[in-house]
């Protein structure tokens, strides 16, 4: 395990988000091993490497094989647990002022599957993590945004179809008439077909995903930029100044003054998941992804 030693005083390089740590975990069959969320001060990337685990996340399992990725945001209880007869994976955490707010930005599910795991960069990481050369520094940050970059590449269940669709959410999220209606009509599809796709590669509805994308983006800009609140509400899609604050507000619960000043994106659940059933989809209490 290489991790940044704490005397480093990494204020006086001004970046975004710094590497904090960077290793691998190896667990036997039966094997388990948990870190409490308070202890927790950064994001983490977990990367199945050799074997099958287990990821719980407020009570729902996640099987990580070779190649699955599972991230945990600052704040969250960590437990891993090996399924199989030994589970090797690779993890990378980093911290910063934005760093929550920028893998926000991004809008991955949890879990993401069939990702070839970047191990140079790990390595290179993780050979340079206590470096004090701003440089060095600043290159690491680099790499992490490099790592970040390879999740885009992943392809979910649905194949070309659903990547479409997110790309689509990502790149469309301030028109304030996004809806499943217009993906249905640029798409060509019908409206259950989208509702099943999401709720099958996401579980999340559509209509959840566009909020909580518009949401990543209001944090990054309200924490990383001196844009009048009402500019953030229009760059974000949200044609009423008062939707916005509900919506800052119920995530973060502070206003967007607030989390400009602290620079804060709250730990809260906008809205639960959806659970396959025997009788179909519903709601549960906790969400498996990101705001």
């Amino acid at each position: 395990m290489f991790i940044r030693e704490g005397k480093l005083d990494l204020g006086t390089i001004p970046q975004p988000l710094y590497a904090y740590a960077a290793g691998m975990t190896l667990l036997h069959e039966g094997e388990e091993e948990f870190n409490h969320g308070v202890r927790n001060t950064f994001v983490e990337l977990c990367w199945g490497d050799d074997g099958v685990g287990v990821i719980v996340y407020y009570g729902q399992a996640f099987e990580i094989r070779e190649n699955d990725v599972f991230i945990w945001l600052p704040g969250e209880d960590h437990l891993r647990r090996c399924v199989s007869k030994a589970w090797r994976c690779r993890w990378l955490c980093f911290d910063g002022p934005l760093a929550e707010a920028l893998l926000l930005s991004y809008r991955f599910p949890r879990h993401l599957r069939s990702v070839p795991c970047p191990a140079g960069l790990f390595r290179e990481i993780a050979e340079n993590i206590n470096s004090t050369e701003p440089q060095v520094v600043g290159k690491l940050a680099g790499l992490i945004l490099e790592i970040l970059g390879s999740l885009r590449r992943s392809g979910g269940p649905q194949g070309t179809l659903f990547e479409r669709c997110v790309n689509y959410v990502r790149t469309h999220y301030d028109d304030p008439d996004l809806c499943i209606g217009t993906l249905c009509e640029v798409f060509g599809i019908p409206r259950s077909t989208l509702t099943k796709l999401f709720a099958e590669n996401m579980q999340r509805s559509l209509g959840n995903y566009i909020r909580d994308v518009r949401y990543g983006n209001a944090l990054a800009l309200l924490c990383s930029s001196d844009l009048p609140f009402a500019e953030v509400a229009r760059r974000c899609g949200y044609v009423s100044y008062t939707s916005f604050c509900r919506l800052i507000r119920r995530a973060t619960g502070g206003s967007p003054s607030w989390v400009r000043r602290t620079k804060s994106g709250g730990n809260r659940p906008l809205e639960p998941e959806l659970k396959k059933t025997d009788f179909g989809w519903k709601k549960i209490e906790k969400t498996g992804f990101l705001r």
